[in-house]
C-alpha cells in the first residue's frame, strides 16, 4: 500500500522509536515500533498498527493521530519502566527487608542482581574489604525471579566462611555482575530496606546509606550510579509480646515501604522526559516510618542530630576507669555509652518531619567539600528536589 510512506523517530525516557505512515488507495496505515520504518520493506512487526480510511474519515484521521501520540508515548514508557537494578543491604542476603525488596522489585517487572553480605554488617558506613571473597549463587531468576548472590571474606582455614563482606563490597561486587549479566551499566542501586531508620546525622554512619553513597561516588564502580537507600522502622519487636503477630506486623511493614519504593522509581521515570533520572554524583535516602502512622511524604534536608527510636542521642566513647592516672601499660576496659545530645535542629530536617509521621526523601550527595558550593552542585541539587517534590506530589502525597 505504498503510493507514500514516510517515517519519523522518536524519543522518550532514552528509549528510541520510530512511527511510520503508509499511504495509498484511499487507505493509511501507521505503524509504531522500534525499526517501523523498515515495516514496508521487510514486514518488521510493529508494536502497534492501526489502518484507516483517509478519504472517508478526514476528522477522525486527526483523532486517531492524536490517540497514535498518545498511545506511542505510553509504549515508550513501558518499555523505558522496567530497569537493571542491584539490590543491596547491610543486613544480610537472606534478611526480611531485602527479600520484600526484590519481590516489590521483580513484580513490577525490573531485572534484579541482589548482592550483600553474608551476615549483617550494620553501622560500618562507607568500609570495604581487600581481602579476597566467596560469593555464592543462593538463588536464580527460575526461583524468585532475580539472580541473588551472598558475599563473605574467604576464611583462614578450609572451613566455610562465616564473616560476610562489608556493604560497600557487596553492593559494587553486585554491580559487576549485574554488567556481565547485561552488557551495561545498572540503572540504579538500591540499598535496603534496613531495619531501623537512617535519618540526620545517623546516616553518616550508616553502611545501608554508606552503600548507596558508594554507588553515587564513581569512586568503586567506575561510573556514577543513580542510587536509592531504604529504610524503616519495624512497628514491633518479637520479644516484646505475641511473637506470630510481631513477625506479621513487620513482614506487612516491610512489604508496605517496598511497594513505595517500587512506586517512588515508576514516578521518577515518568519525570525523566529527557537526560539522566538523577543528576549525575546524587542519589536518595528514604526513610519510612512505622504502622499505620503516616501523614504524608515530604521532601527534607538531612538533619544535624542523631535520632534512635525516636529519641536524640549521642554516641560516646568512654574509658570505664581513670585512663588519665592509669600506670602505662595497664588495660583499662571501655566501650560505646550512649549521653544526650541538645544541639538545635536546622530547618525542614528529615529528623523532625519523620517524627511527626512522614515519609522523609533527602537527596544526598558524596561530595564532603564544605564551605561554598559550585554554582553547577547548587542548582543540580535545586533542580533535584523540585523533581523529587513533583515524583512525591504525583504519588498522592
Amino acid at each position: 500500500m505504498s503510493a507514500l510512506s514516510y517515517f519519523l523517530p522518536f524519543e522518550l525516557l532514552s528509549v528510541k522509536g520510530q512511527i511510520s505512515i503508509h499511504s495509498g488507495q484511499g487507505s493509511t496505515l501507521i505503524c509504531i515500533g522500534p525499526f517501523a520504518s523498515l515495516f514496508s520493506i521487510a514486514r518488521i512487526p510493529c508494536i502497534l498498527t492501526i489502518n484507516f480510511t483517509v478519504a472517508r474519515e478526514p476528522i477522525n484521521m486527526i483523532k486517531k493521530l492524536t490517540r497514535v501520540a498518545v498511545l506511542s508515548s505510553v509504549l515508550a514508557a513501558g518499555q523505558a519502566s522496567a530497569f537493571n537494578i542491584v539490590l543491596s543491604n547491610d543486613d544480610g542476603w537472606s534478611s526480611d527487608g531485602i527479600q520484600a525488596m526484590k519481590k516489590a522489585l521483580v513484580d513490577s517487572g525490573h531485572s534484579v542482581v541482589l548482592s550483600a553480605s553474608l551476615t549483617e554488617q550494620s553501622g560500618s558506613s562507607a568500609a570495604f574489604n581487600t581481602d579476597s571473597l566467596v560469593v555464592v549463587k543462593q538463588r536464580g531468576i527460575e526461583d524468585e525471579g532475580a539472580l541473588e548472590y551472598s558475599v563473605a571474606l574467604e576464611p583462614e582455614d578450609e572451613g566455610e566462611p562465616t564473616e560476610g563482606a562489608e556493604p560497600v563490597t557487596a553492593a559494587m561486587l553486585g554491580v559487576n555482575i549485574a554488567r556481565d549479566a547485561t552488557g551495561g551499566d545498572p540503572d540504579f542501586v538500591v540499598s535496603g530496606i534496613n531495619d531501623g531508620q537512617n535519618l540526620g546525622a545517623a546516616s553518616q554512619l550508616s553502611a545501608t546509606v554508606g552503600a548507596a553513597t558508594a554507588a553515587i561516588s564513581g569512586a568503586f564502580a567506575g561510573a556514577q550510579i543513580p542510587a536509592i537507600a531504604v529504610s524503616t522502622d519495624p512497628p514491633c519487636r518479637p520479644s516484646e509480646g505475641d511473637a506470630g503477630a510481631c513477625e506479621d506486623e513487620i513482614a506487612a511493614q516491610f512489604a508496605k515501604v517496598a511497594q513505595f519504593v517500587a512506586e517512588f522509581i515508576e514516578e521518577l521515570a515518568a519525570q525523566t522526559v529527557d537526560g539522566p533520572l538523577m543528576p549525575p554524583g546524587f542519589g536518595v535516602n528514604i526513610n519510612y516510618p512505622p504502622g499505620d502512622s503516616v501523614n504524608r511524604a515530604t521532601v527534607n534536608r538531612q538533619g544535624l542530630t542523631f535520632v534512635n527510636g525516636g529519641n536524640v542521642i549521642s554516641l560516646q566513647f568512654r574509658c570505664k576507669g581513670d585512663c588519665v592516672a592509669a600506670p602505662k601499660g595497664e588495660p583499662i576496659p571501655g566501650g560505646l555509652g550512649g549521653g544526650g545530645y541538645s544541639a538545635e535542629e536546622v530547618d525542614n530536617a528529615d529528623t523532625t518531619s519523620n517524627t511527626a509521621g512522614n515519609i522523609t526523601v533527602v537527596a544526598i550527595a558524596p561530595d564532603y567539600t564544605a564551605g561554598s558550593v559550585t554554582e553547577r552542585a547548587m542548582t543540580s541539587g535545586y533542580l533535584f528536589n523540585n523533581k523529587l517534590a513533583n515524583v512525591l506530589r504525583a504519588m498522592g502525597y
